[in-house]
């Protein structure tokens, strides 16, 4: 049997009615080298020269903060940009609800708890193929060869134009993350294992 972590989707939640913003985009990251590198900030910067009303989220601090920050002012994208530096697992939700699509352009991904955070509000996620993070969405579709700078860039923006798209993968992640991914099934899955063995 697999026993997925378990995230508190009681806490990352959005009414099933919740219109996400249709022009903003974010990543939820510590800005470290265990996942991510100098070229993440370039899938942000050709989405937004993509389609130049697009407004990112940047949502997390650390290593490559200062570096992000420089090569978006290099770019003159300062207005597209709102790097938040870290912000508290408390507020994180209401950072959720300021974004239209999470963006997961992770190198490395064991199970971290940006993308079911993400689902559970509702909300659609695309990135690199890379570690769990097929298992996790439950299809490739939204996915691109790790590395793949402008095939993501593109992704981004033809998501971010298809509002139809868009609107059924908000309730199909939203589905799957309350399947799989909640503390409760996580608690249930464990209790029913520990069962086996103790009776």
């Amino acid at each position: 049997s697999v026993i997925y972590p378990g995230s508190d989707l009681r806490h990352f939640t959005c009414p099933d009615d919740y219109t996400f913003p249709d022009n903003t985009v974010g990543m939820v990251y510590r800005l470290d080298t265990d996942k991510l590198d100098d070229k993440v900030i370039e899938v942000f910067i050709r989405a937004v020269k993509k389609k130049p009303g697009l407004l990112c989220y940047i949502i997390g601090g650390g290593y490559y903060l200062v570096y992000y920050k420089k090569r978006v002012s290099e770019e003159g994208l300062g207005r597209n940009f709102i790097f938040t530096g870290f912000v508290s697992y408390e507020s994180l939700p209401a950072y959720y609800r300021k974004i239209g699509l999470i963006v997961a352009p992770v190198n490395d991904e064991s199970f971290g708890q940006v993308t079911p955070f993400a689902m559970g509000m509702g909300l659609p996620v695309v990135g690199y193929d890379t570690g769990a993070m097929k298992e996790i969405l439950g299809t490739p579709e939204s996915l691109v060869k790790r590395g793949d700078i402008e095939a993501l860039a593109g992704l981004v923006v033809e998501t971010m134009t298809n509002p139809r798209q868009r609107k059924q993968t908000e309730k199909k992640n939203k589905e799957r993350a309350h399947r799989f991914f909640s503390v409760e099934k996580m608690m249930n899955g464990y209790e029913n294992l520990y069962k086996q063995y103790i009776t």
